[in-house]
């Protein structure tokens, strides 16, 4: 099998950056090295020095030899074509030898793709969620900047609301029986406009 890496072109970048920057606003950057802490990347960019044992095989297929050294390798290989939010974490110093040279690393978090796999554009306001979901998970609060809950004189009870109801629009807005059957592939499509009158 080929060593190659087939390169997707990144479809939405503008989006992507006008996300980040959303990330930078509230979530912040890390005091030490000025990084995002959170970020959306386009897998396909993003590569990494890995120590490790690795077989090398010609262009044919032969095996050619076993060796045990630092390499660049592509990050998600299992990725291709796909964004994926990362949060910035520090590097275990048991760890460190995989990772040389390196104190922190972007990890993945959450890939953006469908129930298929299949590509999804990066969005906002899922990652928001997910971060906050994460937050809570480690018994944090959330890290986004300062936000006045009686903004709306409710308590922020109605900004809330709407958050919720664009995520799950956003997941479920299309959640039929015959969406569901239709995107499974265990539904029939009859088109009326194709059909002759007798």
């Amino acid at each position: 099998m080929s060593n190659e890496i087939i390169q997707h072109s990144e479809p939405d970048k503008f989006l992507r950056e006008l996300i980040n920057e959303q990330l930078i606003n509230h979530f912040g950057v890390d005091t030490v090295s000025g990084e995002a802490i959170w970020r959306v990347a386009w897998a396909e960019d993003h590569f990494e020095k890995r120590h490790g044992t690795w077989e090398d095989y010609s262009p044919n297929g032969i095996y050619l030899r076993t060796v045990t050294e630092t390499r660049v390798v592509p990050k998600y290989p299992h990725l291709r074509g796909k964004y994926v939010l990362e949060q910035l974490v520090g590097i275990p110093s048991v760890n460190r030898k995989d990772l040389p040279g390196q104190m922190t690393s972007y990890e993945p978090i959450h890939p953006f793709w469908n129930g298929k796999m299949e590509y999804l554009p990066p969005n906002f306001i899922v990652c928001k969620f997910i971060i906050d979901t994460v937050y809570a998970a480690m018994g944090k609060a959330s890290m986004y900047k300062y936000v006045d809950p009686d903004a709306d004189g409710n308590n922020g009870l109605e900004a809330k609301k709407e958050r919720v109801k664009a995520i799950y629009d956003g997941l479920y807005g299309n959640e039929t029986a015959v969406g569901d059957a239709l995107e499974y592939g265990t539904g029939v499509f009859l088109d009326s406009r194709k059909q002759k009158d007798n």
